[in-house]
């Protein structure tokens, strides 16, 4: 629903929820919360099914996502933590992001992903600088790369990283000194220890 604030607030536009083609109509608990990383908006309702659905709402085509089901009135409340970029003009973040480790328990790590099309806004971006990579914690860069391009593809080898679990944070900058948004991925890495074994049976041979 979109509302004049210069005419008491009446209703501009009006945009009814439905679900496979019938009218959402909720009963007891229902929420509704943005994610305001990624601009996408999500609404939980109980049926009268006695299930709870979860719903992602574009905003600006006014379709919803079927994302998933749960047990009646087991969520009673939204709240989705978010991160900030610097502005709304910032990119947001990359897109398919993945870590291969190399074969034979070599230690290095090859990251690839989609650099994004979209700002924070939800706009079509135009430019994009430059990525930073960090191992471990997010103050500890380990490269800066210059972007491919909106929208490219690209790759970052790792030849340095830590026998063990790490953990990367790919941060976006539209321009110089303007930290867009940041995604994660955690991978183990190098020569793997194996677990105990179970199921262990002495038996005695006469």
């Amino acid at each position: 629903m979109k509302l004049d604030a210069g005419n008491a607030y009446k209703p501009i536009t009006v945009t009814t929820l439905n679900y496979w083609g019938a009218d959402i109509k909720p009963v007891a608990f229902h929420s509704m919360e943005f994610d305001h990383t990624s601009g996408d908006l999500y609404y939980l309702y109980s049926a009268e099914n006695a299930l709870q659905r979860l719903m992602k709402i574009n905003v600006k085509t006014k379709t919803c996502e079927d994302k998933r089901s749960f047990p009646y009135d087991i969520v009673v409340g939204l709240n989705i933590p978010y991160e900030k970029a610097d502005s709304r003009e910032a990119a947001s973040k990359v897109t398919d992001l993945t870590c291969t480790p190399a074969e034979n328990g070599k230690v290095e790590a090859t990251l690839k992903w989609m650099n994004p099309t979209l700002n924070w806004r939800g706009d079509n971006l135009t430019e994009l600088k430059s990525i930073k990579i960090s191992r471990g914690t997010r103050d500890n860069v380990v490269a800066t790369l210059d972007a491919t391009g909106v929208g490219k593809p690209q790759t970052w080898v790792d030849n340095n990283p830590t026998n063990g679990y790490n953990t990367y944070y790919v941060t976006t900058y539209r321009k110089d000194n303007e930290k867009g948004l940041t995604d994660s991925i955690t991978a183990f890495i190098g020569v793997d220890i194996p677990a105990k074994p179970t199921d262990v049976v002495l038996k005695a041979e006469a």
